[in-house]
C-alpha cells in the first residue's frame, strides 16, 4: 500500500469496456480521461475516455465512439479529470447520408 495526499492508495486494476448505447436517454457518467486513436482496416477514428469506479479492486475505463461525440468534447471546455454525464439522445442522418450517433454532454462543476 503507498500513501497519497488522501491518504493510503492501493493497486487497481483497469478493466476496459465499451459503451454502446441502444436507446435513448442511457447515460454515462465518470471522470473524462481524454481522447484516443483507434484503427482498423477500414481508417482511423478517435473515442473519448471516460474512468468509473467498479469494485473495489477494478477501475473501469470505457471508450465512446460517435464522431459527434468526439466534436463536442474538442470544441468544448471540458477539461481532462472532470466529472461528465454523457447522454445518448439517438440518431441523426448526416449530409452524406450517414447515421451518426447524437449526444448530450454535461460537466459537473
Amino acid at each position: 500500500m503507498a500513501e497519497g495526499a488522501a491518504g493510503p492508495m492501493i493497486w487497481k486494476r483497469i478493466s476496459p469496456r465499451v459503451w454502446k448505447p441502444t436507446g435513448e436517454g442511457e447515460v454515462l457518467e465518470g471522470v473524462y480521461r481524454g481522447l484516443a486513436s483507434r484503427g482498423a482496416v477500414d481508417g482511423q477514428w478517435s473515442v473519448a475516455l471516460i474512468e468509473r469506479d467498479g469494485d473495489a479492486d477494478k477501475i473501469e475505463v470505457y471508450s465512446v465512439g460517435g464522431v459527434r461525440l468526439v466534436a463536442l468534447l474538442q470544441t468544448s471546455i471540458v477539461a481532462i479529470g472532470e466529472r461528465v454525464r454523457i447522454t445518448f439522445t439517438g440518431h441523426e442522418t448526416t449530409l452524406n447520408g450517414y447515421e451518426a450517433k447524437t449526444f448530450e454532454i454535461e460537466v459537473l462543476r
